[in-house]
């Protein structure tokens, strides 16, 4: 989250979460919900990266991360994630959803923490040693 006086992006880049294998789990996820649920969950992520969401669409879930929301055809899809980044110039999107329960389950919020926590472990390694 941004500091007041903190510089904050307009527009954020969108990278999807994957493993430091290159397993691509985001990606897959979304396959999954199927054509158009993923196409309106996309358009909500890539509205929130450029700040242009509506408040109904974006809700904060625990500690750094965040859900976007998107229906279709009567179904409510999420997509979990968080603003990495040295100024939080990007949104990284962890785990996505066909939201079946009125609350997100404990065990997804989770997966989504456990993915952040690895991205920036592999984030750090990947970046140079400074002296």
């Amino acid at each position: 989250m941004a500091v007041s006086g903190e510089h904050v992006p307009s527009s954020r880049k969108v990278r999807f979460y994957k493993t430091a294998t290159g397993a691509e789990l985001f990606r897959s996820e979304l396959d999954k919900l199927g054509f158009e649920a993923k196409a309106e969950l996309v358009a909500a992520i890539r509205r929130r990266s450029r700040g242009q969401h509506l408040p109904r669409e974006d809700e904060q879930v625990r500690g750094r991360i965040r859900s976007i929301r998107a229906t279709y055809d009567g179904c409510e899809y999420r997509a979990l994630y968080a603003f990495v980044g040295a100024h939080d110039e990007v949104l990284l999107a962890l785990h996505a959803i066909n939201k079946k329960f009125q609350r997100l389950p404990k065990a997804v919020i989770d997966r989504a923490a456990s993915r952040l926590a690895d991205w920036e472990r592999h984030g750090a390694q990947l970046r140079p040693e400074r002296n």
